[in-house]
């Protein structure tokens, strides 16, 4: 057992030996190599680094083997994010790229790449990682000027006034630069003054000097590049007291050229100590002065648009077309990207609906929201050729239509005049939507139809005309010919050409209004002509003609005026006997009440003699008799109403259903208090109808809600809905409902759910409210469900 465990013992040290002897070889084949490399072990120790390594760490050989690669070089910040990277490397087992920062013997913190590959032992555990490192310090640093850059070109487009935008550049850019103070020096009559300062004494500003105390600002004017004077003091090119006066050790200057024209100088000074600038910095400087001359462009532009603002504003303002003015902004290579507007005049404000302080000096990109300058296209020709344009189009972002005109001003500036049309395109296309939907509906005509424009061209005409008047051309080939053409086609279709072809001739000069004429066709039939003149906006558009073959017509005229004559015998017919059946209904209804009040009053005569003196079977059968006097007398009541309903009928008028209802609750005002019954109400509208009858459908609704009612006291609201061309009232309740089986039979007369014992009524009231409702053109129908209420919902027509 012991040789066994020394045998493994020797196994792993032999491993470990041949380990560290590849370890040794990797480094010495890495040991002279220009990038960092470094060996790193799962316990956080380091194995083999290269001399680039220590280069970029400050520490030797020896100094790191003794120290923690994840907490001696790596900040605390970077462990998490550093963890997660080797967990996933272990994971996928393919090398993970990553940034972070290593600290420097010196404490300096450096940014680096690393490219982290990993070693495995058999049993797939880590054995040790190795990394090629990139120190990406300078680019970090452009990026951070790129982000300063593009910060500081927000200010050059912002609507900031010229001073606070300079003011700005001098301080923000020493910043970004890690410069300790800035100037800019224009030049303005062979002198170089200066203009604006960060950490110099505010004093200076506005001093002038010549180019013989200026010959640092003189030679970069001739290089026309930045230039870096990093050990100031000793070089010649520089004035030598000025740098010793203000303590300047390193200065960085850019020129300032607009248009080939050479205007000034940015410059950024270094104080303390001697500072060799880096490339990023000198390209930083380069592309700021290269914004700052568009900064003193556009404040040359806006001093020229005052110099001569009252001639300006009094056409300027007074425009009811939008004016803008822009300026191309071009990219490093010179091509225009994009364009700010520099001024709008009132009317831009009123079109577009955006204010003076919300467009000048922003980007077309930005302002409409479309990312992108809108029509760039079109307008950088116009800025950079001077050749003037004008087009229509839709605005999608605004959903508006334009008419634009471009003109430029200058050389990478042009001006827009527009005007808003997008109610006449909106009315053209309306007018197309309307003619398209025409033409389908004159297309399915089976008349003959023909429309000709007012310059005398055929505009349409339908397959029915093709075939009526016998034309081997298809609809197609006829669009466009001429008016006269047409007609030589068509007029040997009449039966008399030459009268029929002076006749239209007639009506077409005179513009006439042409309906139903009567003609007669070659075959012998008959037709009938319309000529309609069409009217687009008031102005004259075309004609309109129409053939109608009437032949079939005329006969069917003759069938139905027999048929009509039939009908009106049997209608007549028909109202005799309706009022026969009418008159037999309310005489047999009238005549029955009088032998009926008799066996009623004889049989409450003899009740009141000899009740309790015969036996309890006649006491029973006497109030038998009673009642059933009583229910006959209900009966014959309902139906002599029923009866009445047509000869009693009001005339239609216009009324109030508020004031109709209000009758009503007060008819019924005994039997709610009775019943504790709620009638809540809608405003209710103003009909036409017969009053007396409505308000006989209210009630008999009523009457039935509060009759109906369940365990709780009845609560009733009445609605009224407008729809369509109809008012829908509803009358809703809690009470104990109907079965939907039985929710059409109700309204048949003399149908009762339920017994005189249960409720009382004769089952009629509901079939009167049927008959006046479909009187007025209306419908009634119930909707309800057992227990749970019902609502009674009944139509009528809207008063015209």
């Amino acid at each position: 057992m012991v040789n066994k465990v020394e045998k493994e013992l020797r196994k792993l040290e032999d491993e470990l030996h041949n380990s560290r002897k590849n370890e040794i070889l990797l480094g010495d084949l890495l040991k002279y190599s220009s990038q960092p490399f470094g060996v790193g072990y799962p316990d956080g120790s380091l194995g083999i680094v290269n001399k680039a390594f220590e280069e970029l760490t400050g520490y030797t050989q020896e100094e790191l083997k003794s120290s923690d690669w994840s907490d001696t070089l790596t900040p605390p910040e970077f462990h998490d994010m550093e963890h997660e990277k080797l967990e996933k490397l272990q994971r996928i087992g393919q090398p993970v790229k990553y940034e972070k920062e290593y600290i420097r013997k010196d404490g300096i913190r450096v940014p680096i790449e690393l490219l982290v590959h990993l070693v495995r032992n058999e049993d797939g555990s880590p054995k040790f990682y190795y990394s090629f490192i990139t120190d990406i310090t300078e680019r970090k640093e452009r990026e951070m000027l790129s982000d300063a850059l593009n910060k500081l070109n927000s200010y050059i487009n912002s609507i900031l006034d010229y001073d606070e935008i300079m003011q700005l550049i001098v301080e923000e850019g020493a910043k970004a630069i890690g410069a300790e103070s800035s100037v800019i020096n224009l030049i303005e009559r062979d002198n170089w003054v200066v203009k604006f300062v960060y950490n110099f004494p505010n004093n200076i500003i506005g001093q002038k000097k010549t180019d013989q105390e200026s010959p640092t600002s003189v030679y970069v004017a001739n290089e026309k590049k930045a230039v870096a004077f990093n050990d100031a003091p000793n070089d010649s090119r520089v004035n030598k007291n000025g740098m010793k006066l203000h303590g300047v050790a390193s200065v960085l200057v850019a020129p300032i050229i607009l248009k080939d024209e050479f205007k000034g100088i940015i410059a950024f000074y270094h104080h303390q100590k001697s500072v060799v600038f880096s490339e990023a910095q000198i390209d930083f400087a380069t592309k700021l002065a290269s914004s700052l001359s568009q900064a003193v462009e556009n404040a040359q532009l806006f001093d020229e648009i005052k110099n001569s603002e009252e001639k300006y504003h009094s056409l300027y303002s007074s425009m009811n077309e939008g004016v803008a003015l822009h300026e191309l902004i071009y990219n490093n290579h010179q091509e225009p990207v994009d364009y700010i507007i520099i001024d709008i005049n009132p009317a831009y404000e009123r079109i577009i609906g955006l204010k003076r302080n919300e467009v000048v000096g922003m980007k077309a990109s930005e302002i409409y929201g479309t990312g992108t300058p809108p029509y760039m296209e079109l307008y950088a020709p116009v800025a950079e050729k001077g050749k003037s344009k004008e087009f229509e189009t839709y605005f999608e972002p605004m959903a508006k239509h334009f008419h634009i005109s471009v003109i430029s001003p200058g050389k990478g500036k042009f001006a827009t005049i527009f005007e808003d049309i997008t109610e006449r395109k909106t009315s053209e296309e309306n007018l197309q939507k309307t003619l398209k939907r025409f033409y389908i509906i004159l297309s399915n005509m089976k008349a003959s139809v023909l429309l000709v424009t007012e310059d005398s061209r055929v505009e349409f005409v339908n397959q029915a005309f093709c075939d009526y008047f016998g034309l081997k051309e298809s609809p197609i080939e006829l669009v466009n010919i001429n008016q006269s053409k047409m007609i030589e086609k068509i007029k040997y279709s009449y039966q008399n050409p030459e009268e029929e072809i002076k006749r239209i001739k007639e009506i077409i000069d005179d513009w006439k209004l042409v309906l139903a004429e009567e003609v007669l066709m070659w075959d012998g039939k008959s037709a009938l002509r319309d000529f309609i003149p069409l009217f687009v906006e008031g102005e004259r558009y075309g004609r309109l003609w129409l053939h109608f073959d009437i032949t079939k017509r005329k006969k069917m005229e003759e069938e139905l005026i027999r048929s009509q004559d039939n009908l009106r015998e049997l209608v007549d017919k028909l109202e005799v006997s309706n009022r026969e059946l009418e008159q037999f209904a309310y005489v047999a209804s009238h005549d029955l009440q009088e032998p009926l009040r008799m066996v009623a009053s004889f049989t409450q005569l003899l009740e009141k003699r000899y009740k309790g003196k015969l036996d309890e079977d006649a006491d029973e059968y006497i109030g038998f008799i009673v009642e059933g006097a009583h229910r006959m007398k209900d009966l014959i009541d309902d139906l002599l109403v029923f009866s009445r309903f047509n000869t009693q009928a009001n005339e239609f008028e216009l009324f109030d259903m508020d004031t109709a209802l209000n009758s009503v609750l007060s008819y019924l005002q005994p039997y709610m208090n009775e019943n504790h019954a709620q009638i809540t109400y809608d405003p209710l509208p103003s009909i036409m109808g017969d009053s007396s009858q409505i308000q006989q459908v209210l009630q008999n609704l009523l009457t039935n809600a509060i009759k109906f009612h369940g365990d709780e006291p009845p609560k009733i609201h009445i609605s009224a809905e407008e729809s369509g061309d109809e008012w829908t009232f509803g009358v809703s309740d809690n009470g104990i409902g109907i079965d939907s089986e039985h929710q059409e039979q109700i309204f048949e007369v003399f149908k009762r759910l339920h017994t005189r014992e249960e409720y009382e009524g004769t089952g009629i009231g509901l079939s009167i409210c049927k008959k006046i409702v479909e009187r007025h053109g209306g419908r009634i129908w119930v909707e309800s469900k057992p227990g749970k209420g019902s609502t009674f919902y009944f139509t009528i027509p809207l008063a015209l």
